[in-house]
């Protein structure tokens, strides 16, 4: 068996893969004919082989389409989706702004957008009831979190198709905090209860400490595109109050739902 690579030079390759794979897509979308496998090569400058390798990746993927008749090259629809997907992303952290400072400002807490990416969820925007008044932690703009600890991924996933819910579960549930659900029928369960009272919690499940609730929105066309939520240490964010700020959390999304179409 060969001796795998150093880390610098596997590293390298896979940025230089990216770098043509991208380079053959800005490349596809500046010909609006198409180019046949010849044609793209040419005005890459890469090598057939490297060429044909990324481009059977990318029709796999959808991301790139062949004409049947010239075999030309076209980028695909998968594509239009991903574009569709990131102006709407744009729109709802615009959207989401007012709801999550009025969140923020009723709450007394960190309040949070997040949107799905696979088994993760991404914290897109942002609003402080004041200033100094957050603390560190995980729910950082831009930060990527585990759906089944936290609850802007449990708010996610009680929502999803049963066979994404296998999957996350097959993926394995790690253990972040001693609270942490890592027992699938206990997660199983614990998504009913989401669905039940409109809300999730993160009980110290991400971290300790850190307590969060969070609620689902939904787009026109009655997709899931988000969750909104409020974070906060554990001393203010208490149990007592899981179902007065699971409210306020329910409003929001719902305000926020309805603002980017929803029920319309």
């Amino acid at each position: 068996m060969s001796a795998s690579p150093p880390r610098a030079e596997r590293d390298h390759s896979a940025v230089q893969s990216v770098e043509r794979t991208l380079h053959i897509l800005d490349t596809l979308a500046a010909a609006r004919s198409g180019l046949s496998l010849t044609e793209l090569c040419g005005r890459t400058g890469l090598h057939t082989s490297t060429v044909y390798r990324l481009l059977a990746t990318l029709l796999a993927h959808g991301y790139v389409r062949q004409d049947g008749e010239r075999k030309a090259y076209r980028l695909g629809l998968h594509l239009l989706h991903i574009g569709e997907a990131a102006r709407a992303q744009c729109d709802l952290r615009d959207e989401a702004m007012g709801c999550l400072e009025a969140l923020a400002r009723r709450s007394s807490e960190l309040a949070n957008l997040a949107i799905p990416s696979g088994n993760r969820a991404i914290y897109i925007a942002q609003a402080q009831a004041q200033r100094g008044h957050a603390i560190g932690m995980f729910t950082q703009l831009g930060a990527w979190v585990p759906l089944h600890c936290t609850a802007v991924g449990k708010a996610i996933i009680a929502h999803r198709p049963e066979a994404e819910v296998e999957h996350l579960i097959q993926e394995g549930l790690p253990a972040h905090t001693a609270n942490t659900i890592t027992n699938p029928l206990r997660l199983r369960g614990e998504l009913a209860e989401v669905r039940r009272r409109g809300y999730a919690i993160d009980d110290e499940e991400r971290e300790l400490g850190v307590r969060c609730i969070a609620g689902p929105v939904w787009d026109a066309d009655g997709r899931l595109v988000a969750a909104i939520s409020i974070s906060g240490p554990s001393g203010r964010v208490t149990p007592e109050r899981f179902a007065e700020l699971g409210s306020l959390v329910s409003q929001a999304a719902q305000q926020l739902s309805e603002r980017i179409g929803y029920g319309a």
